[in-house]
């Protein structure tokens, strides 16, 4: 299954949205927190395992109109289309950082804490058909967590400083989520059926921020 998963889906893009506020808790160091917006989309193409498309051609012949022959042929079956994750989270982080005149620059870390988690779209069961992932199947097996737990945040930080307190800063990162975002199997359900889901799954994004900073109070 595991197979069938990494052969069908791939994470092509993502967005992220931040709001934060920070203070200066060392000569050189500062806290920052506020809230994140995420969303990760990745695209699926799934062969159906067990079941075959047939499909028949008649041939007729054009001068009786009388079929000449028929042909049978299997064809797979195909789920495909893109699945979105999204995250709001609180990121707890601290930045150390250096000032150059106008350039600053940073190393930025900490842990972000998963708010609310929610997902769109399909996924393959053991025979690689595709259930949509709002199906009371799904539902009723409690494949997702209700929150994706912990992710950690490391990254560089680049300013420069545009016009008086405003700063234009540049952001490359990488964000590690430290839980599996599904329930895992402990194999102590009788029931097969109702046990987890059987893989873990884990969201690791790396990316890029741009945007503006004010300095509220600049000693």
């Amino acid at each position: 299954y595991r197979d069938l998963r990494d052969r069908g889906e791939a994470f092509k893009s993502g967005t992220n949205l931040q709001a934060l506020i920070g203070f200066q808790i060392g000569k050189r160091l500062y806290f920052k927190t506020g809230i994140s917006y995420t969303r990760v989309v990745s695209d699926y193409l799934f062969i159906d395992q067990i079941n075959k498309r047939i499909i028949t051609d008649t041939i007729f012949d054009p001068n009786t109109g009388q079929i000449k022959d028929v042909l049978t042929r299997e064809e797979d079956i195909t789920y495909q289309g893109k699945n979105d994750y999204t995250f709001v989270e609180i990121p707890l982080l601290l930045t150390y950082g250096w000032q150059f005149n106008k350039l600053g620059i940073g190393l930025t870390t900490g842990p972000m804490i998963n708010l609310s988690f929610s997902r769109e779209g399909e996924l393959p069961n053991q025979n690689g058909q595709g259930i949509d992932l709002d199906d009371g199947e799904w539902n009723e097996l409690g494949i997702y967590r209700r929150t994706a737990g912990l992710s950690w945040i490391a990254g560089l930080q680049f300013s420069y400083q545009t016009y008086r307190n405003v700063e234009l800063f540049v952001e490359p990162g990488i964000v590690a989520g430290l839980n599996s975002i599904t329930l895992e199997d402990d194999g102590l359900q009788q029931d097969v059926a109702k046990r987890a889901y059987p893989l873990s799954q884990r969201i690791f994004q790396y990316g890029v921020n741009v945007g503006l900073s004010y300095i509220i109070n600049d000693n």
